[in-house]
């Protein structure tokens, strides 16, 4: 529990008993009130009957992995605000198990009362529905999502003094022998790379078994691999340090607002290196220009705010605004910026409506995807 606002989880009856007063004063002023236990919140100014369910109780919230990540971060930055717009006290689980999967069942299955949270993995979500007929789980389907809290954003980085200081010198590489990629599985890294790869034609062989991002690192470091892919948060560090270089990003758009990726190319849309490479080889450049805007979307889902499915509309509603109110505090922006982590909101009726815009070029990334797990269990290099 958060001491950022002594008032923020207060008994549900002081609650009612502050709201209620207020509406004695407005009727007097005004001529108009209304006090009951079941259309009172607290809010700017509104009385709503949405978030009422949950005023003054306890909110569980589900961190499908362990304390200390990103994921874990992210939603102990956010508690004390969320809690304070929404009057509740929110308690943080550590769900951890599959690879994030078994704090997403969790939440999936938890009551739809308002009282259980979580903080969703969407990309991992969608890429285990693009290469397994098994995968249970539906970002869209399952859940009722609330908003996207942040985007992964990733790179490809090589090391500084490896002679590979942008994509050109990696393309001149691979028409010499196939670039070395260093992965942890099939997360984040395996994934812009082998898609980024097979848009651009570039031929890779894949060195598994490293068991997370930072041992991928020290292999790259060490000369083992040639590049990584990796979202750029998680290498912030060692790119200001000067041992990496970032030489692509898996995105659709400039970024003017970093100096250190202000002149790095990126792969999706019209102006996209995707689409220059198709063109270059005399291929499809619409199907080039979907598959790298459906790749870009795919990391856009990023950290998804959600709840278990049927939540009733109107709790939903309000569950969704009140987050939408904490994360847009710009003191919430200012200690995610403190601690290196960047929030990007996204509201969950349009977040809703761009994920199921692209679901066909979305489902179209699955065999490339499978191809590359083949290329990788094989130790077979290709694109």
């Amino acid at each position: 529990m958060s001491s950022r606002s002594p008032t923020s989880v207060r008994p549900r009856h002081e609650w009612l008993g502050i709201v209620c007063r207020s509406s004695l004063f407005a009727l007097a002023t005004f001529g108009f009130a209304g006090c009951s236990g079941q259309d009172l919140e607290p809010g700017n100014h509104e009385l709503s009957v949405g978030c009422a369910p949950i005023l003054g109780e306890t909110v569980r919230w589900i961190v499908p992995f362990s304390a200390g990540g990103g994921y874990d971060i992210y939603s102990r930055l956010l508690e004390p605000f969320y809690e304070e717009t929404l009057g509740a006290e929110i308690v943080i689980e550590n769900r951890v198990g599959a690879d994030g999967l078994s704090g997403a069942r969790a939440l999936r299955d938890a009551r739809p009362d308002g009282r259980t949270l979580g903080l969703l993995n969407g990309f991992s979500l969608f890429v285990g529905e693009l290469i397994s007929a098994d995968s249970d789980l539906d970002p869209v389907e399952d859940f009722t999502l609330l908003g996207r809290l942040a985007p992964s954003f990733p790179v490809w980085v090589s090391r500084q003094g490896s002679g590979i200081t942008s994509l050109d010198d990696l393309v001149a590489l691979s028409l010499e022998r196939p670039i070395v990629v260093g992965i942890s599985g099939i997360g984040v890294g395996f994934v812009s790379v082998s898609l980024g790869a097979h848009l651009l034609g570039i031929d890779v062989a894949y060195v598994a078994g490293y068991p997370g991002t930072r041992e991928a690192s020290m292999g790259l470091i060490r000369g083992e691999i040639d590049i990584m892919g990796v979202t750029y948060e998680s290498i912030l560090d060692r790119v200001e340090d000067g041992y990496f270089t970032p030489i692509l990003r898996i995105s659709d758009e400039q970024d003017t607002s970093n100096p250190t990726l202000d002149r790095v190319p990126f792969l999706a849309g019209p102006q996209g290196l995707a689409v220059e490479a198709a063109a270059a080889r005399g291929e499809d450049t619409n199907r080039a220009l979907a598959l790298s805007l459906a790749l870009s979307q795919l990391f856009e889902v990023g950290r998804l705010v959600a709840g278990p499915p049927g939540l009733e509309p109107e709790l939903a509603r309000c569950l969704s605004g009140r987050l939408a109110e904490a994360a847009r505090d710009p003191a919430f922006a200012s200690a995610a910026a403190q601690s290196q982590r960047l929030i990007r909101f996204q509201e969950a009726e349009r977040l809703t409506e761009d994920l199921q815009a692209r679901a066909d070029d979305r489902e179209a990334l699955g065999p490339i995807l499978l191809h590359h797990v083949g290329l990788m269990r094989s130790g077979a290099p290709g694109f």
